[in-house]
């Protein structure tokens, strides 16, 4: 008898599954044994990890990774793409770059893009009105909003 298989629903991940992540990245896992441990798949462990690394050392502590510095160690441009698992951990590290996986700024990182993205546009009156007209006569003409 063959079982079908259901399709999961998205969800986020939690605080627990970023701990397990940075967990992961300390102990020097790879990508699909994380994703493993997680139930996960691999390029959403990827994703987590290139998305909200930070910079541990250097201009702009504490800030998002948007791009890596020619000058920055080799381990940043490949898996695991931060500074957890590196030899020289903490904050011995050679380099003057140092980019680290936090689970719990990446959480942070996480619940501000979220809370960000349900802010509302601003306008003012004159904008507001000429942006519901437009609304309400293609509502008229049976377009949904």
């Amino acid at each position: 008898m063959e079982r079908k298989r259901r399709q999961k629903r998205y969800r986020r991940l939690d605080r627990a599954e970023r701990a397990a992540i940075q967990n992961g990245l300390e102990r020097g896992w790879s990508c699909r044994r994380m994703a493993r441990e997680l139930g996960r798949s691999p390029s959403t462990v990827a994703d987590e990890v290139a998305r909200n690394r930070t910079v541990a050392k250097g201009p702009g502590k504490g800030e998002r990774v948007r791009d890596v510095p020619d000058d920055a160690c080799p381990k940043l441009l490949s898996w695991p793409r931060c500074c957890n698992s590196c030899r020289n951990l903490r904050y011995r590290c050679c380099r003057r770059w140092r980019r680290e996986y936090s689970a719990v700024r990446a959480q942070a990182l996480a619940d501000a893009e979220l809370r960000e993205s349900r802010i509302g546009v601003d306008r003012d009156e004159a904008g507001f009105e000429y942006a519901m007209g437009l609304i309400r006569c293609d509502v008229a003409r049976g377009l949904s909003p």
